[in-house]
């Protein structure tokens, strides 16, 4: 079976292409999760002080040839508008596209396609020779947590304890993306109520304050990069008269307890009508994942 592929939400059949071979001979493993130590010297002491590993500077990446499943024949025709238009889906993207083996893989990469040589057999073009360029050493796939209220007790501070097992590289912050739209909140003096959850195994948190009249709204809280919609309109972090968190929620590689405060700020209860929590797996891979 030829390895078809995706990229940019376009496969690679629809072209009759596949990738043949991986770095110049078949069956090629392509390793993942390389990084450089960060680490100083000073000349009085004969260790290295050690300040953590660095991923962003060893990126997964890969040559690969994509070739044309039936090659041409000895016909006039004319091919290169054909390539042209090849060259433009897989050169022309601006920045890093989702890139996977298969036909509907959940595994995938977030990369740049760069054009090394072409591939000519009789004066006629039958593949590209590439560089596959990942934003990461690690291969992603997306994951879903939700959140059940039914039966669930709050404590006295109003905060219901999920427990949540996530599977990723065992050092990397995973940051999810928050998606919930809570019950209408009526009554009480304040005009505010409290949307806050807690990771108790790695003491990160989220918290915010949500006018009452936006509760019965669906709400989007991207913990990456530090955005806040509701009814996919910007909002601002509302922190009231409390200090900003020094450690922004994130997931953990294992058991995550998890707790979600569902009270107002007089105490009246604020159930969701959904709550649950989308992620990227990071994973370390040594072959290609189809």
């Amino acid at each position: 079976m030829n390895n078809y592929f995706t990229f940019d939400g376009v496969d690679s059949f629809n072209f009759g292409l596949y990738i043949a071979y991986f770095d110049g001979a078949p069956n090629v493993g392509v390793s993942g999760g390389k990084y450089e130590l960060a680490v100083d010297s000073i000349p009085t002491n004969p260790q290295q002080i050690y300040y953590g590993k660095n991923y962003s500077t060893q990126p997964l990446e890969f040559q690969a040839d994509i070739m044309l499943e039936s090659l041409p024949d000895n016909s006039e025709v004319d091919y290169s508008e054909q390539w042209a238009e090849i060259n433009d889906w897989l050169f022309g993207a601006d920045g890093y596209k989702q890139f996977s083996m298969g036909v509907n893989s959940d595994y995938y990469l977030q990369c740049v396609i760069i054009p090394l040589e072409n591939l000519f057999i009789g004066g006629k073009q039958i593949g590209t020779r590439v560089l596959i360029h990942n934003d990461s050493p690690f291969w992603y796939k997306d994951k879903h947590i939700a959140f059940d209220f039914t039966g669930t007790t709050a404590d006295e501070n109003g905060d219901v304890l999920f427990t949540k097992n996530i599977d990723s590289a065992t050092e990397i912050k995973v940051f999810p993306t928050i998606n919930f739209k809570p019950q209408s909140v009526n009554g009480g003096n304040t005009d505010y109520f409290l949307f806050r959850v807690l990771n108790l195994d790695n003491n990160s948190e989220f918290r915010t304050y949500i006018k009452k009249q936006d509760s019965n709204k669906d709400w989007v809280i991207d913990c990456r990069y530090l955005t806040i919609t509701a009814n996919d309109e910007l909002r601002t972090l509302n922190l009231g008269n409390t200090q900003p968190t020094r450690n922004w929620f994130y997931l953990s590689d294992g058991s995550n307890r998890i707790k979600v405060n569902v009270l107002d700020t007089n105490g009246n209860s604020a159930p969701f009508q959904y709550l649950n929590m989308d992620y990227t797996k990071y994973i370390r891979k040594g072959e290609i994942i189809v």
